[in-house]
């Protein structure tokens, strides 16, 4: 399978297309802070390890190294997942990872930092970056990198038809997982290993 890599910012759909890949039976991994990651990318390694687990790894800071990404991976496709500039702002305007200051050293203080270059949510910056990032990645996969790039929006009603010839695979039968959209689908509480390994990457990371 070509690998996948997931370049939307944070509230853009990102977990609808993570969900959509477990759909497809494809391997997923979406905004796992996995310390393996931020040591390759801090040392300028951009063959990421986690990628060779899985088929999709969406995370937050991939949006900022995309191009390096491309390159290390020839052939990978990418995912970027968008919205409406200001539903965005009011989405990020209630959750709580924008609410709530990271600890500093962990993982999502990293990549609030790398991505947005604040800790705390900050208008104006995060609306220069969400135009910046989209600014970039259009100009990147201009000319003959289009075809390596689907933009996609869960918000306007984007779906299988979309993802799956993209993906080369068949459209299943199933309603697409619009999670995190206008509260239709929410995801589960996650299991207590998963929140042990969560945790222990926020502190080893």
């Amino acid at each position: 399978m070509t690998k996948i890599f997931g370049i939307g910012l944070p509230r853009t759909g990102t977990s609808s297309v993570h969900h959509a890949a477990m759909a497809l039976g494809l391997r997923s991994s979406h905004h796992d802070a996995d310390p393996r990651i931020r040591r390759q990318l801090e040392a300028g390694d951009y063959r990421l390890v986690a990628a060779s687990e899985v088929d999709l790894l969406t995370d937050q800071v991939l949006p900022i190294v995309f191009p390096q990404i491309h390159a290390a991976f020839p052939g990978a496709k990418f995912i970027y997942t968008v919205r409406d500039e200001d539903s965005w702002i009011e989405s990020l305007k209630k959750v709580e990872f924008t609410r709530l200051p990271a600890r500093i050293g962990s993982y999502r203080y990293y990549a609030r930092l790398a991505v947005f270059g604040v800790t705390v949510f900050h208008e104006e910056r995060y609306r220069w970056v969400f135009r910046d990032h989209d600014r970039r990645v259009r100009e990147y996969f201009s000319g003959e990198r289009a075809n390596d790039l689907l933009i996609f929006d869960v918000t306007r009603g984007d779906g299988w038809a979309e993802l799956c010839p993209f993906l080369g695979v068949p459209i299943p039968d199933i309603p697409f997982p619009h999670v995190n959209v206008g509260g239709a689908v929410k995801r589960g509480r996650p299991s207590l290993r998963r929140r042990i390994e969560r945790r222990l990457y926020e502190l080893t990371g």
